[in-house]
C-alpha cells in the first residue's frame, strides 16, 4: 500500500488552502473561487477511488440493457430495422475497441472509459431509434422505452455512489 494514499494527499492539500490560503484572499471573486475549488477537492478525495468500479457496473448494465432492447425491438422493426442492426454491430464489437480517453494513464480504466463513452452514444441512438419509427412501432416499443428509463435511474444513482454525493447535492 502507498502511503499517503491520493485521498490522503488531497485532504492535505485542500485542508492546507482552506487553513492558510482562504483566510488571507478578501471577500470576492478570488475567495468564492477557491471555495468552489475546495469543494471539488473534497468531492474527489471521497471518490477517487470509485471510478474502477463505477465504470465495470455502468457498461455492464448498459451493455445488457442495449442488447436486449435492441433484440426485443428488432424482432418487430422495419422502419429502424437498419439502425438496431447497426448498434447492435457497435454493441458486439465491445469491449475494448473505442479509443482510450485522454487524461486517464491506467490503460484498463482508460479504455474502460472510452467504452463507456460508446455504450452512452448507442444507447442514444437506441433511443432516438424507439421514439423517431413508425407511429405503429413507437406504440409497441412504449415497453422497451420503459426499460430505457429505468436504465437512466440506475445511471443516476451509480454516478452519485460514485462520486460519494448525497442525491441532493
Amino acid at each position: 500500500m502507498l502511503r499517503p494514499t491520493i485521498g490522503e494527499l488531497l485532504r492535505g492539500v485542500r485542508e492546507g488552502l482552506r487553513e492558510s490560503v482562504l483566510p488571507a484572499l478578501p471577500s470576492g471573486h478570488a475567495q468564492r473561487q477557491l471555495k468552489a475549488a475546495l469543494h471539488t477537492l473534497a468531492r474527489i478525495e471521497r471518490s477517487w477511488d470509485r471510478l474502477p468500479a463505477y465504470l465495470a457496473q455502468d457498461n455492464a448494465d448498459l451493455s445488457q440493457t442495449i442488447r436486449s432492447v435492441v433484440e426485443s425491438a428488432a424482432a418487430g422493426a422495419t422502419g429502424q430495422a437498419g439502425t438496431l442492426a447497426s448498434i447492435g454491430e457497435r454493441l458486439a464489437a465491445l469491449p475494448g475497441t473505442a479509443a482510450a480517453v485522454p487524461g486517464i494513464g491506467d490503460p484498463a480504466l482508460a479504455q474502460a472509459a472510452a467504452d463507456n463513452d460508446t455504450l452512452q452514444q448507442l444507447l442514444s441512438g437506441l433511443e432516438s431509434a424507439l421514439r423517431s419509427g413508425d407511429p405503429s412501432e413507437t406504440a409497441a416499443w412504449a415497453p422497451l422505452t420503459e426499460v430505457l428509463e429505468r436504465l437512466y435511474e440506475r445511471m443516476v444513482e451509480r454516478e452519485l455512489a460514485a462520486w460519494a454525493a448525497a442525491p441532493e447535492e
